[in-house]
């Protein structure tokens, strides 16, 4: 028996404040209900993202549900891998939506 999410992507927007105090500002929010979590993964994470207009890139943080209300957006977790996604999941277990934030990767790669 598969177990579903939902996914709230604020997505076209940036963080517009210091790392210890992130806000994120404009954008748009994307609902997808009903997500099977076997098939959430970064690499489906950055399809989604591919498919919202972000073609060089992305960078991607979750909301992590246990203390939000006591910290607000501070308790966010950059996904840079799967075990990053899994904790998501597991984190956000009691909560009927997930919050990713994606944001435009902007960091320039030198090419030699």
């Amino acid at each position: 028996m598969s177990e579903y999410v939902n996914l709230l992507i604020h997505h076209g927007g940036k963080w517009d404040s210091p790392k210890e105090k992130k806000k994120y500002v404009g954008g748009h929010v994307l609902k997808k209900d009903k997500v099977d979590i076997d098939y959430v993964s970064k690499f489906e994470l950055e399809g989604y993202a591919a498919d919202l207009g972000y073609t060089n890139g992305v960078k991607m943080w979750f909301r992590r549900f246990s203390i939000r209300e006591l910290c607000g957006p501070v308790n966010l977790q950059e996904i840079v891998c799967d075990k990053d996604v899994q904790d998501m999941l597991v984190c956000n277990i009691m909560d009927p939506h997930i919050e990713l934030y994606f944001v435009a990767n902007t960091s320039k790669k030198r090419v030699v």
